[in-house]
């Protein structure tokens, strides 16, 4: 494996279902269905590699249909494959996500797969992962014991790290090895702290609390809010644009934290970093679907 960056979470089919405004009795007509590969670690592979940083991605996929979908797609990124595992007899992840205009999106996830991830497979792939640069984790549903000891690894052969998380319950001993990088979404911000998280005071407030579980700086895309990049000795807001309207959120912060990586990988201060990431992620919320909404090797340049 040549790769500069790695990427764990969890992976899944996208399928991406456009509800329109049109009903009949009780049922609403869809618009428009798409299916494409996702989930945590490919969204964040796919924003690493479309920046130009030789990226690889790790999990596991059903021995189907969909997790041949998802290898063609990951191949055709550019992205290294090579510690993706197909688990014989097992589905792969699927993702339902339905889009209705000025509704929040609805989520139904299928694990399939996914669900056999487990800190004996991280391990197994030690000899491969101290190779990298930078790894990416999430820590969601499913991922959060074998993402605990990719860091634990990580922090073994001193490579950096970042973190996000999805809405589950965090174990208390989740920060005993601490990212270099915290990644937070309001969603996960407030999550953490125990209270809501939906606006810049608040976000001071959760930055503050978190800031001695980070070694270097805490990045929280606030959306249209703006990205705050807090460290212990500063903390900054780029782009805040309340005006701007969020269409679709479904691929923005994984592709955030791609991008993120990306950048700092090629050694670009903090606040470039964040800004170029923050500026890749507005991009995706202006447009529906997950796949189909993240900007392009060129729209990145």
């Amino acid at each position: 494996m040549k790769a500069e960056a790695l990427f764990f979470g969890v992976l899944n089919i996208d399928m991406v279902l456009e509800a329109g405004r049109h009903v009949i009795g009780n049922k609403i007509m869809g618009e428009r269905v798409s299916t494409h590969a996702g989930g945590y670690g490919c969204t964040q592979s796919f924003g690493c590699s479309r920046c130009g940083i030789p990226s690889a991605v790790m999990g596991k996929i059903g021995d189907d249909a969909f997790g041949r979908d998802i290898i063609e797609t990951v191949r055709e990124e550019g992205v290294d494959y090579s510690l993706v595992q197909v688990v014989a007899n097992e589905k792969t992840g699927l993702s339902t996500i339905i889009v209705r205009a000025d509704e929040p999106n609805m989520y139904l996830d299928f694990l399939g797969a996914n669900f056999t991830l487990n800190s004996q497979y991280i391990a197994s792939c030690e000899e491969q992962i101290k190779q990298c640069g930078f790894i990416g984790a999430h820590l969601g549903v499913a991922t959060v014991q074998p993402s605990l000891t990719l860091l634990e690894l990580a922090e073994r052969h001193r490579i950096p790290t970042a973190i996000n998380f999805s809405t589950v319950d965090i174990p208390e001993n989740v920060f005993s090895t601490k990212p270099d990088f915290l990644i937070l979404s309001c969603n996960t911000a407030s999550l953490l702290c125990g209270f809501p998280v939906d606006n810049l005071k608040g976000a001071r407030i959760a930055t503050t609390l978190l800031l001695s579980q980070v070694k270097q700086a805490i990045v929280f895309q606030m959306e249209n809010l703006g990205t705050i990049v807090a460290t212990s000795h500063s903390w900054d807001i780029i782009d805040p644009c309340p005006e701007r309207k969020i269409i679709d959120p479904s691929g923005m912060s994984d592709f955030f934290t791609g991008v993120f990586i990306a950048q700092m990988i090629k050694g670009h201060g903090l606040l470039d970093s964040a800004a170029k990431a923050h500026d890749a992620a507005m991009t995706c919320a202006q447009r529906i679907g997950v796949y189909e909404s993240l900007p392009t090797k060129e729209e990145l340049l």
